[in-house]
């Protein structure tokens, strides 16, 4: 709301350009886009100096966190803290970006081949492009943020930490296999990070609070859990 006013004498100051005839329609209208892009990219930058969590912010900064999780997986690299041991949970994770990167190179050449204007097959083709490598930079969450062992079990989604359980607080660790294949949910006071193949690890802890689902523009908002149903590649290194 503090923006209405500067938007407001914009719009007032647009139209008595237009009306007066010092710019044309298509200027005035041209002129108000160019405005309030400035506008819009000077509050995001006021709201990221002064560390407010609001909405375009988020999904910038999921976005941006994407394509750096993409460049981790080409080099190689997985965010762990120092002295801590990795739980990798991503066997089944490929089978889909494939399909979904083979569909649309078979969706780009369709494009090339039909479509007789160079300056939409151009467009289509950048679209096609940065929305597979967003893709796979989402892909490459799950691989280069696993859960990890260390002063305290860490379970995570991606870039998002789901749950933090004291060692302490652990009281069973079993080899358990379900078919319960959701990436998370919570169901009664169960939490489930299952992969494609299910899951393969219990884990019976004092209650702990967990993340509930959410969509990135959503607040985290937080649940008691006593169990945890997980997928890990090897379920061997949790003993």
């Amino acid at each position: 709301m503090r923006w209405l006013p500067v938007v407001l004498v914009v719009l007032v100051a647009d139209w008595w350009l237009w009306h007066s005839g010092i710019i044309n329609g298509a200027g005035a209208v041209a002129l108000f886009l160019g405005a309030e892009a400035c506008i819009a990219l000077t509050a995001l930058l006021v709201a990221w100096r002064t560390g407010r969590d609001i909405l375009p912010l988020r999904l910038i900064r999921h976005e941006l966190g994407a394509w750096a999780d993409l460049a981790r997986l080409l080099r190689g690299r997985r965010v762990v803290p120092e002295g801590s041991v990795a739980l990798p949970a991503q066997r089944g994770w490929w089978h889909l970006p494939v399909m979904i990167s083979v569909a649309t190179a078979i969706e780009i050449t369709a494009i090339e081949l039909l479509l007789p204007w160079p300056t939409v097959r151009l467009v289509l083709l950048l679209l096609s492009i940065y929305s597979l490598l967003l893709l796979w930079g989402y892909v490459a969450a799950g691989v280069v943020h696993p859960h990890f062992l260390g002063d305290e079990l860490v379970l995570r989604r991606g870039r998002t930490v789901v749950a933090r359980i004291p060692l302490d607080d652990v009281q069973e660790v079993r080899s358990e296999r379900t078919f319960e294949a959701g990436s998370h949910a919570i169901v009664d006071t169960q939490l489930i990070l299952g992969g494609p193949e299910g899951t393969n690890v219990r884990i019976n802890c004092s209650p702990t609070p967990a993340l509930l689902p959410r969509w990135p523009w959503q607040p985290d908002r937080h649940v008691a859990v006593t169990r945890c149903a997980l997928w890990l590649d090897a379920p061997e290194s949790l003993r």
